[in-house]
């Protein structure tokens, strides 16, 4: 595609400006997925990960006999994946719940 006298500048800025558009939303993409890649969790994690879908009231006595550590342990897993955002507390401590994020 040219115009009468055969400049296919206009053109070739257009494919150019196409190119960049996806070389740009590849970038992002790949920025999302090494996002989730880098957040490896434990054994000990995803066995707590795993008791909470199956129960998401579960206590964390109840994940120490679960997972087979102790209940500190528990805690401080539990703490990393919500730093993580991989679990969340709904409601109170008492009669809350825990939720994992997909």
């Amino acid at each position: 595609m040219s115009d009468s006298v055969a400049n296919s500048t206009k053109f070739i800025e257009f494919m150019l400006s196409i190119i960049l558009n996806t070389i740009n939303e590849i970038i992002e993409t790949e920025k999302k997925v090494t996002a989730k890649v880098t957040l490896k969790v434990s054994v000990n994690q995803q066995k707590i990960i795993d008791a909470i879908k199956s129960n998401p009231k579960v206590t964390q006595e109840g994940l120490a006999e679960i997972v087979g550590i102790t209940r500190k342990s528990v805690i401080s897993n539990m703490k990393k994946l919500q730093e993580n955002g991989l679990i969340n507390r709904i409601g109170a401590d008492k009669n809350g719940y825990w939720k994992v994020v997909e």
